[in-house]
C-alpha cells in the first residue's frame, strides 16, 4: 500500500489520496476496478468497453498486466496493447491513434 512519502517519479501520496480518498480502503471500494467489475457482473449490468495499452518499460506495466489477466479470467471482453517505451508522452503519442480508432470502431452499449 501507499505510505505518506512515496513518490514513484510521476506522482506522489498526496496526488493518490486526493484521486482514491483513503488509500487504506480502496481495495474492494468503488475505486477498485477489480471491484467495479464484480459489481457490474453481480447485478447483470453491461460492462463498458475496456481498451488497455502499456509501455514494456512502464513502472505500471505489471499493474496493467495483472488488470488484463484478470479481465480474461472474469470472462470480460477486452483489448491489450504491450509496446516498447515508458511512461512518457513519447509513447502515448505514438499510439493514441490506435487508441481513437479503437473508440471509433467500438460499439456504445
Amino acid at each position: 500500500m501507499i505510505q505518506p512519502g512515496y513518490h514513484n517519479g510521476i506522482a506522489g501520496y498526496g496526488y493518490y489520496r486526493k484521486v482514491f480518498g483513503d488509500l487504506d480502503n480502496v481495495l474492494g471500494s468503488d475505486k477498485d476496478p477489480e471491484e467495479l467489475i464484480r459489481h457490474l457482473k453481480k447485478e447483470g449490468l453491461p460492462i463498458p468497453s475496456i481498451y488497455l495499452a502499456c509501455g514494456t518499460e512502464d513502472f505500471l506495466l505489471d499493474v496493467n498486466q495483472r488488470f488484463q489477466r484478470f479481465l480474461e479470467d472474469e470472462g470480460v471482453e477486452h483489448t491489450y496493447k504491450e509496446n516498447p517505451g515508458a511512461h512518457t508522452w513519447d509513447f502515448w503519442n505514438e499510439h493514441i491513434g490506435d487508441a481513437l480508432e479503437w473508440s471509433l470502431s467500438t460499439k456504445v452499449n
